[in-house]
């Protein structure tokens, strides 16, 4: 199991930084803890430095400068997990989804982000729409109270609703589109 706190590309190389590697053996058991500055991919290797390597079993903990990383982890999933959709940028977002759909992976919720951003301003012309509601009526028939109650729980069912869809666009219990 692998952490980063981040990643990103630096023209061929991908960059990790605060890296923490638990290493498992084929038994399921924790063997070692690599903890590392950072991590970089250059050719078919990682090389790791500032490490500390702790082996759980004796508790014998060790610091180098740097040192060789194998897996059989592909480089690009780093990239692809540490993208947050409500926090990417639009163009980053859309690379990601690319970078993701062309290596086999799930691309539906970086989907619902994408199509959330588009749909999330559409909330400022919905909300004078529901404040009409209330409003317009108020003219005929009075009941101020009532319409303003009124006015008020259709905004927060709006944004229940708008919530509860992205979530499940997130897990993949919706599609992207009626996601967002």
């Amino acid at each position: 199991m692998v952490k980063a706190s981040s990643a990103r590309r630096i023209g061929a190389t991908i960059e990790l930084s605060d890296v923490l590697i638990y290493d498992m053996r084929s038994d399921t058991k924790l063997s070692r803890i690599v903890s590392a500055d950072r991590a970089v991919h250059a050719g078919r290797n990682w090389s790791l430095f500032g490490v500390k390597t702790t082996d759980v079993k004796s508790g014998e903990t060790r610091a180098l400068d740097t040192t060789r990383w194998t897996t059989d982890i592909d480089p690009a999933r780093f990239l692809v997990a540490s993208i947050r959709p409500n926090e990417a940028p639009l163009w980053t977002l859309m690379r990601a989804i690319g970078e993701r759909r062309s290596a086999g992976l799930p691309v539906e919720t970086l989907e619902a982000g994408l199509y959330h951003k588009f749909a999330s301003p559409l909330s400022s012309i919905i909300m004078p729409l529901l404040g009409a509601v209330a409003g317009f009526g108020l003219a005929r028939s009075g009941k101020l109270f009532i319409r303003v109650v009124i006015g008020m729980a259709t905004g927060f069912a709006y944004f229940v609703a708008d919530n509860f869809m992205i979530a499940m666009g997130e897990f993949g219990a919706a599609p992207p589109l009626m996601a967002a």
